[in-house]
């Protein structure tokens, strides 16, 4: 039985070689545990590829194999590595790179997942961090898990890893573990482990087999890091020194509004006003009053459209003053914009009367230890 001979077509950017310049094309088909990778001879006659029709790397491409007549595509792909080899009578160029699963090594994250389905957050890497389309003819082709993942943190992980252990952690109908790849059209692939086989038995086709590794680019990289605390928010009122509080107030009765929130008192005999004089910065301050000398309570209000991440802004910064009719021991608390109104509070101390005294609190994940939750939070 006649056999059809083998053909190939390969495409680097503008640069199509005819099949009689391939000297030796090597395609590797990764899955999961890596993406596929390609490697091709071409001859170089008269600086064909290397000045008149030059390859450069960065370009897309792709590749197809077969026999006779039936070449389907086997990789989309983009060039990474062109060198020029030789021999006593003639020229080479060597075409090296990786299919568009390449994409998933480019960027790393720093995210927190909730609550999610492991499709949901796989669908959500693959849109805003690879960049590659997971829909075929109308259909998904991210298939979906049974699982929900309660509480996945990551910092500057890169979008692979996290692609890896969603695959070997979810599972679908008891079955544990899913595969991934990026199939030949570029379009990217999620599905349960074992779900899509080959008919084909290799074991007598096998005429030989090599193994190698290639290490083909290390990438350094340095991550450059700010302190962790943030002592401002970012500035929205114009005030240079911080996102103030206390500038551009407007007195309606017993409070005062902001464009970020209000200043509330909630006890009796309290009032808050405008002061301007002996100011900590800018040109006002927040002044609570409280006639009867009292225990009195004054809250800053977050307007929903305001709500501060804890856990971006790890530190509450401010400046108090208070007279000698007052002790130096206060409190602050925290409430959280869920609905719940959990509470956590914390103590401090102002080291001297009738001066400004600047209170720094450490807040967020990191810091949960410092501060005492209210015995009637609900979780």
């Amino acid at each position: 039985m006649s056999v059809a001979l083998p053909v190939v077509a390969a495409v680097f950017g503008s640069v199509t070689p005819p099949q009689g310049d391939v000297l030796d094309l090597r395609v590797h088909l990764g899955c999961t545990n890596e993406v596929s990778s390609f490697s091709c001879l071409l001859q170089n006659f008269d600086k064909k590829y290397t000045d008149t029709h030059p390859i450069n790397v960065g370009v897309n491409g792709s590749l197809s194999i077969g026999r006779g007549a039936n070449c389907p595509l086997i990789a989309t792909i983009r060039v990474e590595e062109v060198t020029c080899e030789s021999s006593p009578v003639e020229n080479y160029v060597r075409v090296k790179g990786r299919c568009w699963g390449e994409k998933l090594f480019r960027r790393v994250i720093t995210k927190t997942y909730e609550n999610m389905k492991g499709e949901d957050i796989v669908k959500g890497l693959i849109e805003y961090y690879a960049g590659l389309s997971h829909v075929r003819d109308s259909a998904e082709l991210i298939e979906d898990t049974d699982t929900t993942y309660t509480l996945l943190e990551y910092e500057n992980t890169p979008v692979f890893d996290v692609l890896q252990y969603i695959a070997s952690s979810a599972d679908k109908n008891g079955l544990v573990g899913f595969d991934f790849r990026v199939e030949p059209d570029a379009k990217f692939a999620f599905f349960p482990r074992n779900s899509k086989t080959c008919p084909v038995n290799l074991s007598e086709l096998i005429e030989a087999s090599e193994y190698t590794r290639d290490i083909h680019r290390i990438r350094n990289r340095i991550m450059t890091y700010g302190a962790r605390g943030r002592p401002y928010p970012l500035d929205v009122d114009g005030q240079p020194w911080s996102d103030s509080l206390s500038e551009n107030l407007t007195q309606i009765n017993y409070w005062l509004e902001h464009a970020l929130g209000k200043w509330e008192p909630l006890t009796g005999s309290t009032t808050m006003s405008i002061e301007t004089s002996g100011v900590f910065q800018g040109l006002n301050c927040v002044k609570a009053t409280c006639t009867a000398y009292m225990y009195y309570v004054s809250f800053w209000w977050v307007f929903t459209d305001g709500y501060v991440n804890a856990n971006r802004y790890p530190a509450l910064a401010f400046a108090v003053k208070a007279d000698s009719s007052h002790s130096l021991s206060h409190s602050v608390e925290l409430h959280d914009g869920s609905g719940d109104d959990n509470i956590v509070w914390r103590g401090f101390t102002i080291p001297k009367t009738d001066e400004w005294g600047v209170i720094k609190l450490d807040i967020g994940k990191n810091h949960v230890d410092e501060w005492t939750e209210s015995i009637f939070n609900v979780s």
